[in-house]
């Protein structure tokens, strides 16, 4: 048996290895050098620290939202910036229903929705909406 002794930052491991009767080629991949080196190095950082956020310098209110409601209100905002109304029919389906939910809620800045009942009534919507300008 052969034993092989590494040592790393006051960190030390053995690496035991009984020979056998392997083939060159077979024997080269547990050869004791490269036999579980990357658990046994010590190189890599198991733990992650981030920083304390900086707080910002005026106090106010501030709001946590996430991208499908940031997108919504993008959408919103570019309608509203381009004096045009907004229009969003889609068939919801999980990662994106926010999107429409929060569409909906928008009536006052003239936001029509309509929620499809599958995939292609979703894209007959939107060329619907495409062919013939949507009135406010």
């Amino acid at each position: 048996m052969t034993v092989r002794r590494i040592t790393h930052s006051n960190t030390s491991t053995e690496i035991r290895q009984e020979k056998s009767c392997r083939g060159p080629g077979q024997q080269a991949g547990h050869s004791g050098r490269a036999y579980n080196y990357a658990a046994n190095t010590y190189q890599f950082a198991n733990n992650y620290t981030s920083p304390r956020p900086r707080l910002p310098a005026k106090k106010g209110t501030y709001r946590s939202i996430n991208g499908n409601v940031a997108t919504a209100w993008g959408l919103c905002a570019a309608a509203e910036k381009a004096g045009l109304p907004l229009f969003c029919g889609s068939y919801p389906i999980t990662p994106a229903t926010v999107i429409l939910e929060e569409l909906a809620k928008r009536k006052d800045l003239r936001v029509k929705t309509a929620q499809a009942e599958d995939e292609i009534a979703g894209i007959c919507t939107a060329i619907g909406a495409a062919s013939r300008a949507i009135s406010p």
